[in-house]
C-alpha cells in the first residue's frame, strides 16, 4: 500500500541512489578496515608466535650453555687418559666456552744447581695460540728496590702469597682471636687490564692491546723423581705426611700391607734372610698457571669468568690426583716383579769384569815356548823381543774395541733385553742423572737431540719410554765405535763428552742402586 506518492518521482529515485552510494562505500570502508584489523591481527599472532619462539631458543640455549660447564667437569675424568689430555681438554673448553682467544698452562719447574732457576713452561694452549708451546718463562728475579726488567715476564707474581698486615689490638681483642684460627692466606689470580701499558708483560707473538689473568693452583704431587723411593736414612728429606705410609693414596693396599706385616712378625726370621725393601710415596709441591688474555681483541675479562676458571682447573687437579694414583698402582706392580732380575742383572755386571779381563789378555801375544834343555842363561847375542809394531800402535783402539765388544754382546742377554723391556711399567719419573745419562746414550746412538727432548726441550721419562727404550738393547748390541763419523751433525763427540762432564755421568754411585741396569748402561 503505498503511502505517499513523491511530488517529484525523479528526485525521490535520485536521492534513493545517493543514499545507496553512501550506504556501499561505507560498508567498503568498514570491511576494508575489518580485513586491516584482521591482518595487522594475523601479523601480531605471528611475530609473537615468532618472538615465543625465538625466547624459547634463546632459553634452551642459555639452558644449554649453563649445562655444558657442568658436563665438561663431569666428563674431564673419564675423557682424560694423561695429564696432557686433561690440559689440552681445558685449555679448549675455556677458549670455546668464554669466548676467549687466547688460553694456554704452564708448569712452574725449578731446575737445582749453585742458584736454582725458576722456568713456567708452556705444555698446552688452546686452538690458534699453538705457537706458545714449548716456551719456557725465566724467572728475572730482583731486588724489592731495584727496576723491573722490562719485557721479562709477569707470570711468576701469581704464584706469591699476598702479606696481610696485622693491625693493632687491645689484649682482650688479641686473646679472643688466638682462639680463632687465622685463615691462610693464599696466591691469588693476577689481573693486567692493559698488556701494552705494564712494561712487565713479555709477549711470544706481536705486541697488541690486550687484558691478561694469570690463575694459580698447586697440588701435591708425587709424579718427579723422588716420588716412590726406598724408606732409609734419608727419611728426614720426605715430607712428613709420606713418611708413616707406603701408600697414601690406596687405603686397601694399605690394610693388606698392616695384614701382611703382621703375619711376617709372628714368623721367626732367618738370620740370613734378606730384610723386604720398603718403599714410600713422597709428595711435593707442585704448581702451575692458567693464562688467559684477549690480546688482539680486546675486552675485559669478567670475574665470574675468573671463578669459573678456577673452579675448572681445580676438577683438572682432581683428574690429576686421580691420574697419580693409578701411575702409583703401577709403580707398585712394577717394583713387585722386577727385584728377581735386578739380582740377575747385578750378577752379569759382576761377571762382566773377568769377561773385560780376559777380552784384554787375548790381545797379548803368546810368549815363546822354551826348552828346559836350553840354558836359561841370557844370550848376550839375542835382541830383546818387542810386541809387533803394528800392535803397540794400535793397543788402545784394540783394547776399546775389545771392552765394547764385550759391553755390547751383554745387551743380546735374554736377561738384560727383558729388564730393559720392564723398564716400560716405570711409570714415575727417573731421577736427573739417570734421565740425562740416557739422554747421551740416545745421542751416542745417533738419535736426533730433538726427537728425545719434550717439547719444552726437556728430558723427559715419558719421551724415552716411547722412543729410545723400544730399540735400545738392539742398539747398543750392534753399535760400531767405527761408525761416530755417522752420527748426526749436533750429535758430535766433543758435545757429548761436554754433556757427559758437566752432568758427570761417570759418576756410577749416582745411579739408583735398586735399577742396576742403569749402572749397566752407565758401564757401557
Amino acid at each position: 500500500m503505498v503511502v505517499d506518492v513523491p511530488d517529484d518521482k525523479i528526485e525521490y529515485i535520485g536521492k534513493y541512489l545517493l543514499t545507496f552510494v553512501d550506504r556501499k562505500q561505507l560498508l567498503k570502508s568498514k570491511e576494508k578496515h575489518r580485513n586491516q584489523i584482521e591482518k595487522e591481527l594475523n601479523n601480531e599472532i605471528q611475530s609473537q608466535t615468532i618472538q615465543s619462539s625465538k625466547q624459547s631458543i634463546v632459553k634452551a640455549e642459555e639452558e644449554a650453555q649453563a649445562s655444558r660447564l657442568p658436563k665438561f667437569l663431569d666428563s674431564l675424568k673419564s675423557l682424560s687418559v694423561s695429564k696432557q689430555s686433561a690440559m689440552d681438554r681445558t685449555v679448549s673448553f675455556i677458549s670455546e666456552f668464554f669466548n676467549i682467544p687466547g688460553v694456554y698452562i704452564a708448569i712452574k719447574k725449578v731446575q737445582k744447581g749453585e742458584t736454582d732457576i725458576e722456568t713456567l713452561n708452556y705444555y698446552s694452549s688452546c686452538p690458534g695460540q699453538e705457537f706458545v708451546v714449548g716456551k719456557q718463562l725465566v724467572n728475572q728475579s730482583i731486588d724489592a728496590d731495584s727496576d723491573p726488567v722490562l719485557r721479562s715476564g709477569v707470570s711468576f707474581e701469581a704464584f706469591k702469597v699476598p702479606v696481610i698486615e696485622e693491625e693493632e689490638r687491645d689484649e682482650d681483642e688479641e686473646e679472643s682471636l688466638t682462639s680463632k684460627s687465622k685463615p691462610t692466606p693464599k696466591p691469588e689470580p693476577l689481573v693486567i687490564d692493559n698488556v701494552m701499558r705494564d712494561q712487565r708483560c713479555k709477549f711470544f707473538g706481536i705486541p697488541k692491546l690486550g687484558y691478561y689473568v694469570a690463575i694459580p693452583f698447586s697440588y701435591q704431587s708425587i709424579e718427579h723423581e723422588s716420588g716412590y723411593v726406598v724408606k732409609g736414612n734419608d727419611d728426614e728429606n720426605l715430607n712428613e705426611e709420606s713418611n708413616s705410609v707406603v701408600d697414601n693414596n690406596n687405603d686397601n693396599n694399605t690394610n693388606e700391607a698392616n695384614e701382611e706385616q703382621e703375619l711376617n712378625e709372628e714368623k721367626p726370621v732367618a738370620k740370613d734372610a734378606t730384610p723386604a725393601v720398603v718403599y714410600v710415596s713422597n709428595k711435593v709441591t707442585q704448581e702451575f698457571i692458567i693464562g688467559v688474555d684477549t690480546i688482539g681483541k680486546y675486552r675485559v675479562i669478567k670475574s665470574n669468568e675468573i671463578e669459573s676458571v678456577k673452579l675448572i682447573g681445580g676438577r683438572m687437579i682432581e683428574v690429576f690426583e686421580h691420574l697419580e694414583s693409578k701411575l702409583l698402582e703401577k709403580q707398585q706392580d712394577f717394583y713387585s716383579k722386577y727385584p728377581n732380575i735386578s739380582k740377575q742383572v747385578s750378577d752379569l755386571i759382576t761377571a762382566l769384569v773377568t769377561e773385560e779381563a780376559n777380552a784384554l789378555s787375548a790381545l797379548i801375544p803368546a810368549e815363546p815356548i822354551v826348552n828346559e834343555n836350553e840354558s836359561n842363561e841370557p844370550n848376550e847375542e839375542s835382541e830383546p823381543i818387542e810386541p809387533p809394531v803394528e800392535l803397540e800402535s794400535h793397543k788402545p783402539f784394540l783394547e776399546s774395541q775389545a771392552i765394547v765388544n764385550v759391553w755390547n754382546k751383554v745387551f743380546t742377554n735374554d736377561t738384560v733385553v727383558e729388564a730393559i723391556g720392564l723398564l716400560d711399567d716405570h711409570a714415575l719419573p727417573l731421577t736427573t742423572h739417570v734421565l740425562n745419562l740416557l739422554h747421551v746414550i740416545g745421542l751416542l746412538l745417533g738419535f736426533n737431540n730433538k726427537d728425545l727432548l719434550d717439547v719444552c726441550s726437556n728430558v723427559s721419562w715419558s719421551v724415552f719410554k716411547q722412543k729410545l727404550i723400544p730399540t735400545l738393547a738392539t742398539r747398543i748390541s750392534d753399535y760400531n765405535i767405527l761408525s761416530e763419523g755417522a752420527l748426526p751433525k749436533e750429535n758430535t763427540i766433543k758435545h757429548i763428552k761436554s754433556l757427559i762432564e758437566k752432568n758427570n755421568l761417570l759418576d756410577i754411585s749416582a745411579v739408583p742402586n735398586n735399577l742396576p741396569v742403569f749402572q749397566l748402561l752407565a758401564k757401557w
